[in-house]
């Protein structure tokens, strides 16, 4: 899922009404809880394309590279 800049209208949406999605709603107030992802070079973090996710952060003075891989089932 990949979700554009959003401007103030929608944060505003986004805080009274919460999000929807094709596998549910999510309220606002429902997740306060953040947890981080962290890992030395060379480490692989995988998570599911719709669990909402925001980047730390980068207090080094190298560069961070993320690939994105989509797979899709050929039974389908």
């Amino acid at each position: 899922m990949c979700f554009p800049i959003l401007n103030e209208q929608q944060i505003e949406d986004f805080l009274q009404n919460g999000l929807i999605t094709l596998h549910g709603s999510f309220e606002p107030s429902a997740a306060r809880e953040w947890i981080e992802a962290s890992g030395q070079a060379g480490d692989v973090i995988l998570m599911h394309s719709f669990i909402l996710h925001t980047a730390s952060q980068n207090v080094r003075g190298k560069a961070r590279i993320i690939s994105n891989r989509r797979f899709i089932s050929r039974s389908r």
